[in-house]
């Protein structure tokens, strides 16, 4: 009988998260069908990846998805008056790409 331990499942099921939520545009988990206005990248492997709308429905939408390595973390969404940055922008000085921690060279375009 195939004995898989506790630890080894856990494992498994992080991998297979990992590669499911890299599989989903990381703004359709929270039904915004739109694209975004800005994207960038912080950091390598290790970072992470912001999509932004300056203002839709009335609201500035930031969705990020933080990776460490293989692992990536489940999208998350943050929301302010339009005319505000949120507070993710805020803590990793994410200015739409401009010369910063996203700086131009690291800002991507989103694809379809």
């Amino acid at each position: 009988m195939y004995f898989i331990s506790i630890a080894h499942k856990i494992l498994i099921l992080i991998a297979l998260s990992s590669t499911f939520s890299c599989a989903v545009l990381p703004w359709k988990t929270h039904n915004i069908n739109v694209q975004p206005d800005f994207t960038c990248r912080t950091g390598g492997a290790v970072g992470y990846e912001i999509y932004g709308w300056k203002c839709l429905e009335n609201q500035r939408v930031i969705v990020y998805q933080q990776q460490a390595e293989m692992i990536v973390y489940p999208a998350m969404k943050e929301t302010s008056n339009c005319n505000q940055q949120t507070n993710i922008e805020i803590k990793l000085n994410i200015n739409e790409g401009r010369a910063n921690i996203c700086s131009p060279a690291r800002v991507w375009n989103s694809g379809n």
